[in-house]
Order: C-alpha cells, then sequence, then structure tokens
C-alpha cells in the first residue's frame, strides 16, 4: 500500500512541476511579446509625414511632402483618385523612391492631364503608412 502512495505522490509533484516551468514560460515568452510590440509602436510613432501642399500646372500636379518625424521617410507610391468616386484617375500614379531626412521637404510631380473637379493625391511610404490631401482643381 505504501508503495503505490509514493508512485501517486511522485506523479503529482511531477505534474506540478511541469506546470509550474510551463508557466514560467508563458510569462517570459508574453514579456518579449509586449516589449516587442512596444518596440515597433515607438518605432511606427518616429515615422511621419504630411503632404503640405499639392499644386497643378501645365506638366500635371507636384506633390510636397514634409517629414514630420524623427526617422527617415522612404515614399514608394503615389495616386491620384477621383474624390467622387475614389477611383485612380486617368492612370495618375507613380513609383517612387525618395527618402526625406527629418524636419526636411521635398516635391515629386505626377504627370497628368486633370480636368476641373476634385482630386485626392494619396502617398504611401515603405512602412505602410499614407497620407492624403485634397485638391480641388479649376479651368
Amino acid at each position: 500500500m505504501r508503495r503505490g502512495l509514493e508512485n501517486i505522490v511522485g506523479a503529482v509533484l511531477l505534474i506540478a512541476i511541469v506546470c509550474s516551468m510551463a508557466l514560467l514560460l508563458y510569462a517570459t515568452l508574453a514579456r518579449y511579446q509586449n516589449s516587442l510590440i512596444f518596440s515597433l509602436k515607438r518605432s511606427f510613432n518616429n515615422v511621419n509625414f504630411e503632404i503640405v501642399a499639392v499644386k497643378y500646372n501645365s506638366t500635371g500636379v507636384v506633390v510636397y511632402v514634409l517629414n514630420s518625424g524623427k526617422l527617415p521617410v522612404k515614399l514608394i507610391y503615389a495616386e491620384l483618385l477621383n474624390a467622387t468616386t475614389e477611383t485612380l484617375y486617368d492612370n495618375c500614379e507613380k513609383v517612387l523612391n525618395i527618402v526625406i531626412k527629418p524636419g526636411e521637404q521635398q516635391s515629386f510631380s505626377i504627370k497628368c492631364s486633370l480636368i476641373s473637379g476634385s482630386y485626392i493625391v494619396k502617398v504611401f511610404s515603405s512602412t505602410g503608412q499614407y497620407r492624403i490631401y485634397e485638391v480641388y482643381v479649376s479651368s
């Protein structure tokens, strides 16, 4: 009878040790995940840009972008949408490779011919962020 009781007590202790180790491993991984998410959020908060102006001239649309963040921002794509339908206007899009340092402003142009109306300029960064700017063109 005593021998059977020793086996049960040993099994219970072994289960308790395994559960404790699993809980310790879970707590460590959860702490690591939280610190990683916090680090990524802080990094994304340091990348910030804004479209400060959009002008239309005879050659197309000129877009002025300001890096208002603490890290360089890489612009990769811009498009011009019809503001009413929110669809790409007449293939007015451009692949970009522009890096803007913190506090600096740069411009680029999208060659297209516009008629009177409202348009949305949408600029994307390499981090997946985008900014929009609505502009009205009159003839």
